[in-house]
């Protein structure tokens, strides 16, 4: 009985190391990485973004004003330039060039735990409101010196409240004018919303083609469309990798944001919020203040 007992606190101990191991460092991300070099074709990736080919070229950059509590960021092509939220007791936009240099701050007249922002059509930004499961939409032109988000056109996702873990980042697909938003975690869940701007009652769809991911990111803190490709750009926070999974929900290419990774000097902590540009060069936000820019080299 003692030996039988010594072998199940034995297995006990290992299991508990093999699941410190994984939980605790990249192995899991290695190990995925070897999964998709057998699984993803040389012909997929060809038209694919191809995030294997990413390199950091800037980064830690510090974004001067926008306080200690990044979020969401996205590019715009009316301006040629980045917009990030910033959450204080209210809610202000920071607008960048793309080497990150600050160009203005946009305050709002509303107080609400912002988490995502995305650029859609015009002038137009959609901002995600994580704790009230709302998407706001108001207008940011060249002269805006004040964000109207008390009269903005909403939309309110039927499900449950999660605090601190609810929906984390947004994007827009010009084509198909639909919004995609990303829930971060417990559960895990990305939904598609039609454009409510017209006042017309629409449904918020999940998406299962992302149920790939879910076995192996531990939450979802960012999302961006592609429109040239049709591609998603996944980020998570806790497996500290950006994915690109295509309109089938398969997974592509990943680019890992740790240390030694994609010409990384440092692990890029707490990463909140992903946008692309039409070049294709892609850039990441993480708090407290801090912006990443990659770029593809062949």
């Amino acid at each position: 009985m003692k030996i039988l007992l010594k072998k199940v606190f034995q297995l006990f101990v290992l299991t508990l190391l093999l699941f410190c191991t994984i939980w605790f460092t990249p192995v899991d991300e290695y190990i995925h990485k070897q999964y998709l070099n057998l699984t993803v074709s040389e012909q997929e990736l060809e038209s694919a973004i191809n995030l294997n080919k990413y390199r950091a070229v800037a980064g830690p950059i510090i974004l001067n004003e926008a306080g200690d509590e990044v979020s969401g960021m996205s590019w715009s092509p009316m301006t040629d330039t980045l917009f990030v939220a910033s959450r204080d007791d209210m809610v202000e936009i920071l607008e960048y060039d793309k080497e990150g240099e600050f160009i203005r701050k946009i305050p709002t007249n509303m107080g609400m735990d912002i988490e995502g922002i995305t650029w859609a059509g015009g002038n137009s930004f959609a901002f995600v409101n994580e704790r009230a499961n709302s998407i706001l939409i108001a207008e940011i032109a060249p002269d805006t010196q004040l964000i109207d988000l008390n009269n903005a056109p909403s939309f309110s996702l039927s499900i449950a409240k999660s605090g601190n873990k609810g929906l984390e980042g947004i994007s827009w697909n010009p084509a198909v004018k639909k919004f995609y938003v990303v829930k971060e975690r417990d559960p895990k869940a990305v939904y598609s919303i039609p454009d409510f701007r017209n006042k017309r009652k629409v449904k918020a769809k999940e998406l299962t083609l992302f149920d790939g991911l879910m076995w192996n990111k531990r939450d979802f803190s960012g999302l961006h469309f592609d429109p040239r490709t049709g591609h998603f750009l996944v980020l998570s926070d806790e497996s500290n990798v950006l994915a690109e999974v295509n309109n089938d929900g398969k997974q592509l290419s990943t680019l890992e944001l740790l240390s030694g990774w994609h010409g990384l000097d440092r692990s890029i902590d707490q990463a909140e919020g992903v946008t692309m540009d039409t070049d294709g060069t892609i850039y990441v936000t993480s708090e407290p203040n801090h912006l990443y820019i990659f770029k593809k080299f062949e």
